[in-house]
């Protein structure tokens, strides 16, 4: 049997403190606890009705449901676009966001702001048979962007 490679000298590179990570992201404080909070939400409402109907044909009863990952392109691009926004401000709050050429709370207000348009696009699209699914991701994408504009507006 092979031995396992050894460390490279001075300690080489350790796993994470996960207990550290966790500490820091309850610490989250001001736009990026909200842009944290709302991206999670975001996600949770992805997995929701956001569209829907129920029907009684000859004493029988019909119902659908379309969440937002099956709801169209529209709700995919928004949805995605939110998880990479969460993602940026829980890498911001650990730290882990270095040297960027862009200013952080740009891509934030881009990458939540385009999650709230294309939220807002496909409501706007397809405005029958909605279920409080799109309403609570409306929601959700507005208190996003203005979090993501609170910290752009810092920034600038």
């Amino acid at each position: 049997m092979t031995e396992p490679p050894a460390p490279p000298p001075g300690g080489g590179s350790q796993p994470p403190d996960w207990g550290e990570m966790g500490q820091k992201l309850r610490a989250a404080q001001g736009p990026n606890r909200v842009m944290l909070i709302a991206g999670l939400l975001f996600f949770v409402d992805s997995f929701l009705p956001w569209y829907g109907f129920k029907i009684t044909l000859l004493g029988q009863r019909f119902a659908a449901n379309i969440k937002g990952w099956s709801a169209g392109g529209l709700a995919v691009i928004a949805i995605l676009l939110a998880i990479a926004a969460t993602v940026l401000a829980a890498m911001e709050v650990l730290g882990a966001v270095k040297d960027m050429s862009v200013p952080s709370g740009t891509l934030s207000l881009a990458l939540s702001g385009g999650a709230f348009v294309f939220t807002l696009l496909r409501w706007v699209t397809h405005t029958s048979i909605v279920k409080y699914g799109l309403y609570v991701a409306l929601i959700l994408g507005a208190v996003m962007t203005y979090a993501a504009y609170q910290k752009f507006h810092a920034q600038s």
